[in-house]
């Protein structure tokens, strides 16, 4: 799929992501503070409100539909537990997956620890 509307529509996804060196990933990791679910809470929203995810755009439909979901995601309040718990019923209701956004944060999270852990060597 993410190959066809990259040809079709040019929507980059993470093809565009690769080709100008992951700047998803490299925004993503300073926001790493810790690994508290509020941070990577933070983390995944914004990406989700940010990146081309082609996951997203299948499972949404449209472009129009998929950025008024992104939009969602970038006025929601991460301290209203409501607004949360109504967003994420809206997504399961509707069988949305934000796959790209989630594969961007673990990668991010894992060059996070092995800067952690590699900080601390002297070469």
């Amino acid at each position: 799929f993410g190959q066809k509307v990259y040809k079709k529509y040019n929507f980059g996804g993470i093809r565009k992501e690769a080709l100008q060196g992951y700047p998803s990933i490299r925004q993503t990791i300073p926001m790493l503070v810790d690994y508290q679910d509020k941070t990577l809470m933070e983390a995944l929203v914004k990406l989700i409100s940010t990146t081309d995810d082609s996951v997203l755009l299948k499972r949404s439909g449209s472009f129009e539909q998929m950025e008024e979901i992104k939009y969602r995601f970038k006025c929601l309040n991460l301290d209203n537990v409501d607004e949360i718990t109504k967003l994420n019923n809206y997504c399961i209701e509707n069988n949305l997956s934000f796959g790209g956004s989630a594969d961007i944060l673990i990668t991010s999270i894992y060059l996070k620890k092995l800067q952690e852990i590699f900080s601390f060597i002297e070469l």
